[in-house]
């Protein structure tokens, strides 16, 4: 189970079972229980996270157009 925060700055900080890395965050934290930020450099638009997977699309709409989409997925 995850939970996201998605903050009106375009700021994301997730918080759960991070098994994999699915969470966006490092390998070596497990189970978050308070939110943690998840750095992807550009303002977060739109995220989504369900139980193996969280993905997010960040992105710019000044010249030059900028969007990126991050996706941690547990294949285990």
């Amino acid at each position: 189970m995850c939970s996201l925060v998605f903050v009106e700055n375009g700021a994301l900080y997730t918080c759960g079972e991070s098994e994999s890395g699915k969470l966006g965050l490092p390998d070596s934290l497990t189970n978050i229980t308070s939110p943690q930020k998840v750095s992807l450099g550009l303002p977060v638009k739109y995220a989504f996270c369900g139980g193996n997977h969280t993905v997010a699309l960040t992105g710019k709409t000044t010249v030059p157009v900028e969007f990126q989409l991050y996706s941690y997925v547990d294949m285990t």
